[in-house]
């Protein structure tokens, strides 16, 4: 028989453990025991591997059983072979430390440059042969996790899509930024839903899609507002709102780390949005895939533990003023 033409269909793989208790043992007798099957039964497979190899691969001698030159090439190869199904089929065998697999991440640039610094020093050691590549999310990014690039995402995940896992790894609330001494501030913060609306803003358009969900909520109570200025980095925004008269909203926990830096007061917003969640998305492709269940867990674990993640308490909901 010609192995090269071999259907692999056809093959019971099994077959492979029983060649290696044989060619381990030299003896029928004694791989049957082995493997805890019957002397005919381990005799049947020796006759199917022959077929299958088109060998004899144990030959009398004498009293004993000899490996024929085919079956000791076979036997140089086997134990690898097997050790490879077996960690393909085994997820528990994935071992950080071997992992050379490069990670797509895309995420917001707060993420980026104030909590992934400290998350990747941290991958590094125990995986110090992985690569990392971070990318800027946007409100499409997520749509491209089942056919795009990327690996794992943070998101204010939507219901509507299919196919998507996630983890959730904080919760937070909406708040509005604005410079110190802002005019609003002179007279004690907090503002009204009318100055709300008439103000100039400064929008975040990386990171998710917070700047729709806004505009829906003022769409159902009849209200909209002004986006005199858009970027998706969140330091821009800050920067121009320390600058200015605008006013920006964000999530809580983000205005409130970013407050001190950029000399910002920030307060709740004068109407209702639910409380939303803050996960890492993934698709149902590396759902199952040993190495990614490893990635997604310690970014959960990491980014949850980090001095910039979501405020270990939710901000009270009629909070007036933070400065």
């Amino acid at each position: 028989m010609n192995i090269g033409r071999v259907n692999l269909a056809s093959v019971n793989l099994n077959l492979l453990v029983a060649l290696k208790a044989l060619l381990d043992e030299g003896n029928v007798t004694r791989a049957a025991k082995r493997l805890n099957i019957t002397q005919s039964g381990m005799s049947k497979n020796l006759r199917h591997l022959r077929e299958l190899f088109d060998d004899p691969l144990l030959v009398r001698s004498g009293n004993n059983f000899a490996l024929t030159e085919r079956a000791v090439e076979l036997s140089q190869n086997l134990e690898r072979i097997l050790g490879e199904v077996t960690e393909l089929l085994d997820r528990s065998s994935f071992d950080p430390a071997e992992c050379t697999r490069t990670f797509t991440f895309a995420t917001s640039d707060y993420v980026a440059e104030y909590i992934f610094p400290k998350v990747l020093e941290n991958y590094l050691k125990v995986a110090p042969n992985i690569s990392i590549r971070l990318e800027m999310s946007n409100e499409a990014t997520i749509g491209k996790l089942s056919n795009g690039p990327y690996d794992l995402i943070t998101s204010m995940l939507d219901s509507q899509y299919q196919g998507l896992h996630h983890l959730v790894i904080g919760r937070d609330q909406f708040a509005c930024c604005m410079r110190k001494d802002h005019p609003l501030m002179q007279r004690g913060g907090g503002l009204s839903l009318s100055e709300y609306c008439s103000l100039d803003h400064a929008a975040i358009t990386g990171g998710g899609d917070k700047v729709h969900v806004i505009e829906a909520e003022l769409a159902k109570i009849g209200k909209r507002r002004s986006v005199r200025f858009s970027a998706p980095l969140y330091t821009t925004v800050c920067k121009v709102v320390s600058s200015s008269d605008m006013i920006a909203t964000m999530p809580s926990h983000i205005a409130s780390n970013l407050a001190p830096e950029f000399d910002l007061a920030w307060c709740a917003l004068p109407f209702y949005i639910e409380p939303f969640d803050y996960t890492i998305a993934w698709h149902e492709r590396q759902h199952h895939d040993a190495s990614h269940i490893w990635f997604r867990n310690m970014m959960q674990q990491l980014i949850q533990s980090s001095l910039y993640s979501h405020m270990a308490q939710e901000a009270p909901s009629d909070i007036l003023c933070v400065l």
